[in-house]
């Protein structure tokens, strides 16, 4: 799965996955989990860099009570996961993710909207309600005013990622967004983010190595390989 367009994914194949474990959270410290930090290999490692300063993605998919800040900016923690971002009297939340063994990558997204649109995900089976708000208006309907509510709903919606090609390696790679729900985003390596979410973190002076074609990310396709063992490989079995 994955390619040139994002594709939904419904709530109950997404739950479902999670129970067989083929589908597991991607977590916080992806970047740093999956970067090579062996100056030869990668010579863009700074060794200076703090841990802190890779990209970091959010890990709460559920909804949480806001703190009735409405001020711009970043507000709540992202060591528990209850951080949001106001821009312009709009709320964003981090974007989830989800690695799959068949080889894709899920995002995970939370918005707010007004009935109508949250309701037709709800019926199509597109979306999650996981709360609503109200807010007090006067609406005038003819001669007379009355006092009512505006609804929102807290939609969570999921979609698989589309790829693009490192045009160098010829591998597939995904956009992460950090989760500070700016404007940081990542590049990254989807076998990389497989292995490193199903077999454990990038080994040191290790690259993922797939044993079919480059395109193929499924996990059973896939292995951690020192580079002087993918040298070797390459030197005997030349493309």
């Amino acid at each position: 799965m994955g390619g040139k367009f994002e594709a939904d994914i419904t709530p109950p194949i997404v739950r479902y996955l999670l129970n067989n474990g083929s589908l597991k959270m991607v977590p916080r410290e992806i970047d740093w989990y999956t970067i090579c930090r062996d100056v030869t290999l990668n010579h863009e490692f700074d060794v200076a860099k703090p841990r802190t300063q890779y990209l970091r993605v959010g890990t709460n998919p559920n909804f949480f009570p806001l703190d009735g800040i409405k001020t711009n900016g970043i507000h709540g923690s992202a060591d528990n996961g209850t951080n949001y971002t106001i821009s312009g009297g709009r709320i964003c939340y981090p974007t989830v993710y989800y690695a799959s063994e068949d080889g894709f990558i899920v995002s995970c997204r939370r918005g707010w909207a007004h009935c109508s649109p949250a309701k037709k995900d709800l019926l199509d089976g597109t979306g999650d309600i996981l709360a609503r708000r109200s807010k007090p208006r006067r609406a005038k309907i003819g001669d007379k005013t009355y006092d009512t509510f505006h609804h929102e709903y807290l939609v969570r919606k999921y979609r698989v990622l589309k790829t693009t090609l490192d045009h160098i390696t010829g591998y597939r790679r995904v956009c992460l967004s950090d989760e500070c729900c700016g404007c940081v985003a990542k590049y990254m390596s989807q076998a990389a983010i497989i292995l490193t979410i199903f077999m454990g973190p990038r080994p040191d002076n290790n690259i993922p190595q797939h044993d079919g074609e480059v395109w193929d990310d499924s996990l059973e396709m896939l292995r951690w390989i020192t580079n002087e063992d993918n040298r070797l490989k390459e030197n005997l079995d030349p493309k």
